[in-house]
């Protein structure tokens, strides 16, 4: 060693340890930092799942549409085969007619069947404790007189 160089300052030391303080404050940046990411993320994928459901209803209009007319012209068919074969021409329509509003009856049927699990009837059973469990649940409040 040189007489004239001053000592080096701490050259064999560790370096300092940061503090609580600092490590508390690095974690609060990461944590920050991941979630932004991660909402920014969950928004861009709601904007996409937005955006395909906007789509998808739009299809499911076109289709609806095709449907309604091939069903016409079924139903057209089915009146032309009827006056064909010998009936009357109003009586084959009063016929058509008929048979679509008895389809639509069953339909409106199932319709009101299905809409039943729409009022939550499991949970109402649950959280009311005087409906015992085989029962249906009550899905209007009871009114006093």
């Amino acid at each position: 060693m040189d007489l004239q160089s001053p000592p080096p300052d701490d050259a064999g030391a560790p370096a300092p340890v940061p503090g609580l303080i600092e490590n508390l404050g690095a974690l609060w940046v990461e944590v920050r930092g991941s979630a932004h990411d991660h909402l920014q993320l969950a928004a861009l994928e709601a904007q996409r799942a937005v955006l395909s459901l906007v789509w998808i209803a739009i299809y499911g209009a076109v289709v609806g549409m095709l449907v309604a007319a091939t069903w016409l012209v079924v139903a057209g068919a089915l009146v032309l085969w009827l006056i064909d074969s010998g009936l009357g021409a109003s009586t084959a329509l009063l016929l058509g007619a008929a048979l679509n509003l008895l389809g639509a009856l069953g339909f409106a049927l199932l319709m009101r069947r299905k809409s039943q699990v729409l009022l939550f009837p499991a949970t109402l059973r649950g959280l009311d404790p005087d409906i015992p469990d085989g029962e249906p649940a009550r899905t209007e409040p009871e009114r006093k007189p």
